[in-house]
């Protein structure tokens, strides 16, 4: 009759825990009349049929040995094993043999021993007994690794569970600590991750490509990088898998040319390996400027593989790359805690399994017999602490200890730190963090350069072998096209042409306001307000200021915050004057029957200029503050080049700029806010075209200068867009039209007064109108208006 799957892995569960307790209660019955140790059992799960599983055994036993007579270690106890053979790795071979052949042996004499019929009360008494250790070692066979650790946690409905710790067995279903969660491995060839950053943070490498085929072997160590790599500012530009059979590998590697990529890490079998660096060697993917990193050590692979290129070619493909994967063993000879070195333990199972088999070990197959002999002293240091937990010693009950050990065992065996054979033995995550071996290939030959020792936490380090790394021509790769700045700055013709503009515009500026102050008696300059004028002036002369300001090189934000201030000061006090001058002439002319007495002084036109200055330095204060002015590195153009060594290198020519993280929200405010004022001021001049006093009235001229700085805005502004990526061009674009909306509104303004000065220095009432057009007899009772208005403005403009 068939036996379901179901019952024989209950039986075989049921027998683990009995194998165990039938030990513990014979070492109890002897411990009750003789002073012996305790005796603590553990099993193995070794192929015996292969030399993985005799070295391992070996291994086992060296180490118990040593454990057992440590002092201070498991006081009181004596630590031994038995082994179960897994017949090959043969899954459903080997859950057979663990169960009948091992456990019911044992099965049976327990029930002898207790005399108890009841299987299940047999099971709940030695449930009970507070020694019982549940730790299960060896594990070479992944699948039956995993297959025990699953089945016993099926039987128990996830409530016990079993501590495993795995000298080998290693998959990227054990590594999910979320399914195996009291599992421990002592080989995790996929942690690489640490290593690799390391590697890059070495040589300045940021900017990286990945390659990886599909399957669980070539992703595990991937996905550890990618995940080291989140906490770096690496720049992965691409991670492509590779599907064998349907994109071909050469136009993959074609995708990573076009980005430019530098440094490529793979993770691949060795076949398509071969692929990928026969379609590198075609595609002038390598030599000196590209670095080229495997996550596994291929043997002889050049010679390998059914590709399209030449062994020659192959191996000059291959020159220069890197290889970096884990070794099992300390690559600096160091001594372990029980005093001995990798090296006399290698040479001590080697001595008995020549005895044994009249044959030397392969060192391939010998290197896990560190880790065999390692894992072993990583469940006693667990046992020693979990035995000797207070809070075990005073809670020997059932369920509620057989979870409690369980838990206080897989607790100690994360604290485990100590130096073994193979290296520094302290788990993250339940694995283990090889140590990592560097090779590369250099003048045919695949050398080691350097080694890591990930047992150093965070404080790892490359340990380089003197002299071994040497790099073509004496010059590291870079991960991309070496960039070469190239600063540009204003043209020489530029800057002198517009110094020479600005200059032309100071020493009119200073002429006009030698005049105002000279003739500020004059009638005809006198009515014109000459304190005013002053204040237009010296907006003027910021405004040609700040012509000079952005010719010079722009290095600080202060002369890019000066700059600012001073454009929009000097427009402001500029245009501020020109629109109180109309006000005041808009209201005068608007009450021609005189029937209000009028007092419009300086002072009213004064708080005029200071409101608008104050709008704009308050909203320049603002911008200020919440986005300050900055400079920046403005790219003009790109130009790929080669040097005279061979070397491609990107030529960058930059311009420095100013700019503020908001520059467009508050330039629009102000073009905005001074575009509504210039509307105003274009009304008031409209409304005022008919006054004919030339003396009193700057409306015609100030109106042609509103319409001439808006249309150069208008310009500008156009411009400004157009040619905003060319920031040379753009700088002259503006200046000029500063330079010459500047220069026209001093030349209408000032200019006809003057001339009129100079052809007739002593002006009076009469000579002030304008007689000709006063005759016209449609305007002469405006004329009389105007004549007593000019009379009142006279006497109202008095300083």
């Amino acid at each position: 009759m068939a036996t379901s799957p179901k019952y024989v892995w209950k039986q075989v569960m049921l027998l683990l825990a009995i194998s165990v307790r039938a030990q513990s209660l014979d070492s109890d019955i002897k411990s009750e009349h003789s002073e012996l140790p305790k005796e603590v059992r553990l099993i193995a799960t070794l192929p015996l049929d292969y030399d993985e599983g005799e070295l391992c055994g070996i291994a086992i036993e060296k180490a118990l040995e040593d454990i057992n007579a440590f002092p201070g270690l498991l006081v009181g106890y004596h630590l031994t094993y038995d082994i179960v053979d897994t017949n090959m790795c043969f899954n459903g071979e080997r859950v057979r043999r663990f169960a009948e052949e091992h456990y019911q042996f044992l099965f049976d004499e327990v029930v002898r021993r207790e005399r108890v019929h009841n299987s299940k009360s047999v099971i709940e008494k030695i449930s009970g007994k507070w020694r019982f250790p549940f730790v299960l070692i060896g594990g070479v066979c992944p699948y039956v690794t995993a297959e025990i650790y699953k089945y016993i946690a099926y039987i128990y409905q996830g409530r016990r569970l079993i501590n495993q710790i795995s000298c080998i067995a290693t998959s990227f279903d054990l590594a999910d600590r979320t399914k195996y969660p009291t599992f421990t491995r002592l080989t995790a060839p996929e942690r690489l991750g640490s290593a690799f950053v390391q590697l890059l943070a070495t040589f300045n490498w940021s900017r990286i490509a990945i390659i990886r085929e599909e399957g669980e072997k070539m992703s595990m160590p991937i996905r550890d990088i990618l995940k080291e790599l989140k906490l770096t500012k690496v720049d992965v530009i691409a991670s492509n898998t590779i599907s064998i059979g349907l994109t071909p590998v050469v136009q993959q590697l074609e995708v990573l040319k076009n980005l430019d990529a530098r440094v490529i890490v793979v993770s691949v079998v060795q076949s398509t390996a071969m692929e990928i660096i026969c379609s590198a060697f075609n595609l002038d993917i390598y030599g000196k400027h590209f670095v080229w990193i495997f996550t596994d050590n291929y043997y002889e692979f050049v010679k390998h593989g059914n590709v399209d290129c030449s062994v020659e070619e192959m191996q000059q493909a291959v020159e220069g790359m890197f290889f970096i994967n884990p070794v099992n063993y300390i690559p600096f000879e160091g001594t372990s805690i029980a005093n001995i070195t990798y090296s006399d333990l290698n040479a001590y199972a080697n001595v008995l399994y020549n005895d044994s088999y009249g044959i030397i070990a392969d060192i391939d197959e010998s290197y896990l017999i560190g880790k065999c002999y390692d894992h072993v002293w990583v469940a006693a240091l667990a046992l020693n602490c979990s035995l000797n937990s207070t809070l075990i010693l005073q809670n020997p009950q059932k369920d509620e200890f057989f979870e409690e050990m369980v838990k206080t065992t897989a607790d100690c065996i994360e604290r485990v730190d100590f130096v073994g054979t193979s290296g520094r033995i302290r788990f993250e995550e339940g694995a283990l963090n090889p140590n990592v071996e560097l090779q590369r290939i250099q003048d045919a030959k695949t050398i080691v350069v350097a080694y890591f020792r990930q047992g150093n936490g965070k404080n790892s380090q490359y340990e380089w072998i003197k002299e071994a790394l040497i790099w073509k021509d004496g010059i590291i790769p870079i991960d991309s096209l070496r960039t070469m700045l190239i600063e540009k700055s204003i043209p020489m013709s530029l800057y002198c042409t517009m110094c020479v503009f600005a200059g032309v515009g100071i020493v009119f500026t200073i002429a006009c306001f030698v005049c105002n102050v000279i003739w500020r008696k004059h009638r005809i300059v006198k009515m014109s307000s000459p304190n005013i004028n002053s204040i237009l002036l010296a907006g003027c002369l910021l405004l040609y200021v700040t012509i000079i300001i952005k010719t010079t090189a722009t290095t600080t934000k202060a002369i890019c915050a000066v700059q600012l201030f001073f454009f929009w000061i000097g427009f402001a006090s500029a245009f501020g004057s020109m629109l109180s001058k109309t006000w005041r002439v808009h209201r005068i002319f608007n009450n021609k029957k005189m029937k209000r007495k009028m007092s419009i002084s300086d002072k009213h036109l004064l708080v005029i200029i200071g409101i608008v200055v104050t709008m704009e330095a308050a909203l320049l204060i603002v911008w200020e503050s919440f986005s300050p002015q900055r400079v920046i590195e403005q790219e003009l153009k790109k130009e790929n080049v080669t040097t005279e060594s061979g070397e491609k290198v990107v030529l960058v020519s930059f311009y420095r700029v100013c700019d503020s993280e908001h520059y467009s929200y508050f330039i629009w405010t102000f073009q905005i806010m001074n575009g509504a004022l210039i509307s105003i001021g274009a009304i008031l001049a409209w409304e005022t075209r008919q006054v004919h006093i030339d003396a009193l009235n700057d409306s015609k001229t100030i109106g042609i200068c509103l319409y001439n700085v808006l249309i150069l805005s208008a310009v500008g502004l156009f411009l400004s867009r157009i040619i905003g990526d060319k920031p040379v061009e753009l700088n002259g674009v503006t200046s000029v039209c500063t330079f010459v909306g500047t220069l026209v509104s001093e030349m209408l303004i000032f200019l006809p007064k003057m001339l009129a000065v100079y052809r007739n220095p002593i002006a009076t009432p009469q000579t002030a109108v304008n007689n000709e057009e006063c005759l016209t007899p449609s305007n002469i009772a405006t004329q009389r208006i105007e004549v007593v208005a000019m009379h009142a403005s006279e006497k109202e403009t008095t300083t």
